[in-house]
């Protein structure tokens, strides 16, 4: 199992104080000896042990089965962010039974066994074996193989507290006789690196362009680039002009999510602010600020030509706490509705998360106008970090 160990390493330091004088007047000297520094120590240990073995051995799995798997993390001493990657997964016939010879006689030979494994997984950082997160749910239905080839993030560990870690493994009861004595084999690993004074700590690189996917909590193909806003952190809808609620079908937050979509001004796949109304959506992966423009919105308008004026003011964040002001976003009439933004304005070297406020004067509009209608937001730039 991969862990970071921190070697510990002894300085002695010696600090002579003393004063020079001129004249035979009274003096003194004083040494301190054996000043040192201690490095601390990050040693994540599994049930108990370092590079432990075979903890997940499930030797009589059958169709319909719910299988929990336990197991204890300790790190010594100093608090940790820790993530686990399973990896090395392979499957084989093993001993062949004479139901499974025949079933794969009529239908092909099959051993993949881990595509028929739902897999959850949750945590208990206090060591009272009571979850206080659950990392993947049933209701997400990740297959095993989802959980491949990425890091998973367990999130921070305290130091010196035994932490239970819980695996759930689900055989689908629809399995029939081609799983009989099949084996499944796979091999997990965790890393372990130090909170203080490590903000921004991330996993090593596995080489495999698979990342962890926060929304859909499993392993996804990555590639750097134009990526879209994924998910929406909150909202808060203003009104139309005249005081009124926006209408329903053009309130629907998750409109402003992935590709621009928005066609049919019959049937609205955007999201209207309302007049002073705004919205923050995050990204998957930070957004890097890159050559040029770095972000793009795109409003839809009807009647482009000729109708007023609609804009909006952009924040950016990486933490979604400390906000800065990245420009002012139109309708550009006519124009095609795209306004682009640059984010080298802010102090921020890579961006997740957008807040747009709208900022359209009611005074340019028709008493059922609803301000700035955002369809898209897309980032030239997107990373694939964890």
């Amino acid at each position: 199992m991969k862990k970071i160990v921190t070697s510990i390493f002894v300085i002695a330091v010696t600090l002579i104080l003393t004063v020079n004088l001129t004249s035979a007047f009274f003096s003194d000297t004083e040494t301190s000896t054996n000043n040192k520094f201690v490095s601390g120590a990050i040693d994540l240990l599994i049930n108990g042990t370092n590079d432990t073995v075979g903890i997940v051995n499930i030797a009589d799995l059958k169709p319909g089965d719910n299988i929990d798997v336990n197991k204890d993390l300790f790190i010594n001493s100093n608090p940790a962010y820790v993530w686990m990657h399973i990896f090395d997964v392979t499957s084989q016939q093993g001993e062949q039974t004479e139901p499974e010879d025949l079933e794969e006689s009529q239908n092909g030979i099959k051993s993949d066994i881990q595509n028929y494994l739902t897999y959850d997984l949750s945590i208990d950082r206090n060591g009272d074996e009571i979850v206080d997160e659950v990392i993947v749910d049933p209701t997400h239905n990740n297959l095993l193989p989802d959980m491949v080839s990425c890091w998973i993030p367990l999130g921070e560990l305290p130091g010196l507290t035994n932490v239970n870690l819980t695996q759930s493994f689900h055989f689908d009861s629809t399995v029939t006789n081609w799983a009989q004595g099949d084996i499944l084999n796979f091999s997990e690993e965790f890393y372990a690196v130090q909170v203080r004074n490590n903000p921004n700590a991330s996993p090593p690189d596995n080489g495999t362009g698979r990342v962890w996917d926060p929304n859909l909590r499993k392993c996804v193909d990555c590639t750097p680039g134009v990526t879209y806003a994924s998910s929406v952190i909150s909202s808060i809808q203003g009104k139309r002009n005249n005081g009124s609620d926006v209408l329903v079908n053009r309130s629907v937050t998750e409109n402003v999510l992935g590709i621009p979509d928005s066609n049919d001004l019959n049937n609205p796949k955007w999201y209207s602010l309302g007049f002073g109304g705004q919205i923050i959506v995050k990204f998957n992966f930070p957004v890097s600020d890159g050559n040029g423009v770095d972000l793009s919105f795109h409003e839809i308008t009807g009647g482009r030509d000729s109708y007023p004026l609609e804009k909006a003011n952009v924040y950016v964040s990486n933490d979604n706490v400390t906000y800065e002001f990245a420009g002012t976003i139109t309708s550009e009439p006519g124009g095609d509705g795209i306004y682009y933004l640059d984010i080298s304005s802010t102090s921020f070297s890579s961006i997740q998360y957008v807040k747009v406020v709208d900022s359209t004067d009611p005074l340019l509009h028709i008493s059922t106008a609803d301000g700035y209608d955002l369809d898209a937001i897309d980032a030239v730039y997107g990373t694939c970090t964890n």
